[in-house]
This record gives structure tokens, C-alpha cells and sequence, in this order.
């Protein structure tokens, strides 16, 4: 037990909030206002190019896309496991958040490592840049010197990379921690590009992570 701001020699880290992360993760995306997390949300939610000029997801909208149950996830979006469906043909785009792994580095102290896959059908790769004379929210760098778009294409994929990192490094979770994508903090944290599906899938597996301590002397007495 903690007695003082001392812990005591026979208390250890229990990581009760081990099983909150993934959906805590998911209700921080959902709650959002960001812009890199309206982004995020309109590519699994839009297949077309011109995704990112659709308009915000309302709340309700994002809930239809979280997979809750077992069975059949055609239609959902984003999921609590890993992509392992190898019959998996919607073309769509995919994020998966799961905990990667844990790294003990002390009795009291844990770095729990959570994966993000941002998976894309390859037919649907590219989409339309965000620069628009009607999105007061423009990336100054995707417009010329008269206003016009310089960037009138991108990855798909790249842009989920990126909406993840942006909307999620060094964010404070409920339940979960401060998020971090920080090689200093562990150096599992890096992102790769990856393959799915018979390559009919392609994306990027993020890995960050956060710093983790449910310490109590007994597994049934709390913190």
C-alpha cells in the first residue's frame, strides 16, 4: 500500500487499468474536436477522394464504426485486436488499436506499448489534398502564392499516420495515461509500413506508449 508518498517493499504494480486502454483510446478519438481527429474520422467513414471536404462525423456516426461485437465486421471500422482476417475484401480503410506489450521497469512501474494499424485497401489510396478556399483550417503549405492548391493529391494511408499521431502524441487518456511517441520513453515507439491482406492491404503499425502503475499489495484490494 502507499503510506506517506512511500511505497511499501511488498506492494507491485497490478495494471488494473491494463484492460481500459483500448476503449479508452477509442472514446478519446470519439470525444475529439480536433481537426487531424475530424480527419481521421471522415477517412474510415468516406471511401471516396474527397473524403476530407465531407462534413464532421456527428458522435453517433463514429459510434456506428466501432466494432463491439463478435462475428461478422463488415461495416465497422475500427477495432480493439489486430487485422488477422485474411477474407477481408471491403474497400474501405481500418484502424486497429491493441496493447502491443508491456515493459516492466520496476515492481511498481510498467511501459505498456499500444498499437495503432492504419490499414487502407490499396484501390482506394489516394485522395484529394485539404487545401480549399471554403476550409478556413488549410494547411498554409498546400497553397501557392495566388491561393491555389499545390498538393492536390495524397496517400491515404500517410494521412491516417499522421491524424493518429497528431490527434494522439502526448495527450493525457482517461484511465490510460499520457500517450507518447518518444524513442526516449521506449524504443519500441516508431511507425513501419506494413502489408495485409495479400498486399490487397497496405498501412502503417504505430507503436507509443505510456508509463503505467496500479500498485497495491494485493491483487483484490484496489490501489
Amino acid at each position: 500500500m502507499v503510506d506517506n508518498g512511500f511505497v511499501s517493499g511488498s506492494a507491485f504494480n497490478r495494471f488494473t487499468n491494463l484492460d481500459n486502454i483500448e476503449w479508452k483510446i477509442i472514446e478519446y478519438l470519439v470525444k475529439s474536436k480536433s481537426k487531424y481527429a475530424n480527419y481521421l474520422w471522415k477517412i474510415l467513414k468516406y471511401n471516396t477522394e474527397d473524403c476530407l471536404s465531407k462534413p464532421d462525423l456527428t458522435e453517433a456516426q463514429k459510434r456506428e464504426l466501432i466494432y463491439k461485437n463478435n462475428g461478422d465486421a463488415a461495416g465497422y471500422r475500427v477495432f480493439m485486436g489486430p487485422f488477422v482476417d485474411d477474407a477481408y475484401e471491403e474497400q474501405c480503410s481500418l484502424l486497429h488499436i491493441y496493447v502491443y506489450g508491456i515493459n516492466p521497469m520496476s515492481h511498481i512501474t510498467g511501459k505498456v506499448h499500444i498499437c495503432f494499424e492504419c490499414i487502407v485497401h490499396n484501390k482506394i489510396s489516394n485522395i484529394y489534398g485539404d487545401a480549399s478556399e471554403y476550409n478556413d483550417q488549410t494547411n498554409p503549405v498546400e497553397l501557392d502564392e495566388n491561393g491555389e492548391p499545390v498538393i492536390p493529391y495524397k496517400s491515404r494511408a500517410t494521412e491516417m499516420l499522421k491524424d493518429v499521431i497528431a490527434t494522439l502524441n502526448g495527450r493525457m487518456v482517461n484511465a490510460v495515461g499520457e500517450l507518447q511517441f518518444n524513442e526516449s520513453l521506449s524504443p519500441y515507439d516508431a511507425s513501419k509500413a506494413s502489408l495485409w491482406n495479400g498486399k490487397r492491404f497496405f498501412g502503417h503499425r504505430i507503436i507509443m506508449s505510456t508509463l503505467m502503475s496500479g500498485v497495491s499489495e494485493c491483487d483484490n484490494c484496489g490501489y
